[in-house]
């Protein structure tokens, strides 16, 4: 069912954005930052989502973005954790930004970190894959984004990909 839902959201944009072209062009280059919403557990894309508040991890999206290239940063703990299951992760990727008028799309790879306890070095705890797409309103844009965690980047298979990640949203804000 996801994945039919997927699917239909890819062709929504891709139609989106073949209809954008008539528009002015959206210069998506710059500094964004905004609050993500992160599901906080694998979901497999061809099953239901069973979501509690206790799935989800809030924190904040940073993208650097500068013709092809995006640099990026997620940065997320769950608020609604016990004391002593609180922990940060941080996200650094870098890879390809498509821009397509009105909607922006995005592929990166990068490394896993997590802070466990205030003061204490970071610890890293494998790498990433992760795709994107953003709906550009001007100096604002909403956007979704699919995860997928492995050890290392010599685990990663892109078989894999699909069958189990994490999926967030976020709201971004351009900087300059």
């Amino acid at each position: 069912m996801i994945k039919r839902v997927l699917v239909l959201v890819i062709v929504v944009l891709a139609f989106t954005a073949a209809s954008a072209a008539a528009a002015a062009p959206q210069d998506a280059d710059g500094l964004w930052i905004g609050p993500t919403g992160f599901f906080d557990m694998e979901v497999a894309l061809d099953e239901a989502l069973d979501f509690t508040e206790g799935d989800m991890s809030l924190g904040l999206d940073a993208r650097l973005r500068l013709g092809l290239f995006e640099g990026s940063l997620l940065a997320m703990g769950n608020p609604f954790a016990g004391e002593d299951e609180k922990k940060t992760m941080v996200l650094l990727n870098g890879g390809v930004n498509i821009n397509l008028q009105s909607i922006n799309l995005g592929a990166s790879l990068g490394a896993n970190y997590i802070y466990e306890d205030e003061g204490e070095d970071p610890e890293q705890i494998g790498a990433n894959a992760k795709i994107s797409a953003d709906f550009m309103m001007g100096n604002f844009a909403v956007g979704a984004y699919y995860v997928s965690m492995m050890d290392s980047f010599a685990d990663f298979d892109i078989s894999e990909f699909a069958d189990a990640g994490f999926i967030g949203v976020t709201a971004l804000f351009r900087m300059f």
